[in-house]
């Protein structure tokens, strides 16, 4: 199969999804795997903080006011595509978005 211009076969792609669950980083953020700077683990006793913390679409939004919100929202539809599901709120991209 060719993915971004590489070939590579169905076994990678499966574990690369596999990797990138939910549960697996979760899993792995609480054993400790990743070590650098920001990604390290600081209290695991602090459900907030998690990198991953609950793998909710739009969960930022329970974080941040509403003026913060509005900023990241502009950030994002500045700087990332839309190709990718990133857009207005509503906005459904080619991934589902």
């Amino acid at each position: 199969m060719s993915l971004l211009g590489d070939e590579c076969r169905h076994e990678e792609i499966d574990d690369a999804v596999r990797f990138g669950s939910f549960d697996n980083l979760r899993a792995l953020e609480q054993g400790g795997h990743f070590k650098q700077g920001g990604l390290t683990l600081r209290d695991p006793s602090n459900e907030e903080t998690f990198k991953v913390r609950r793998a909710v679409v739009g969960g930022y939004q329970r974080d941040f006011d509403a003026g913060q919100v509005a900023e990241l929202d502009e950030l994002v539809a500045k700087h990332l595509s839309p190709h990718f599901g990133y857009g207005p709120k509503g906005h459904v991209g080619p991934l589902g978005g």
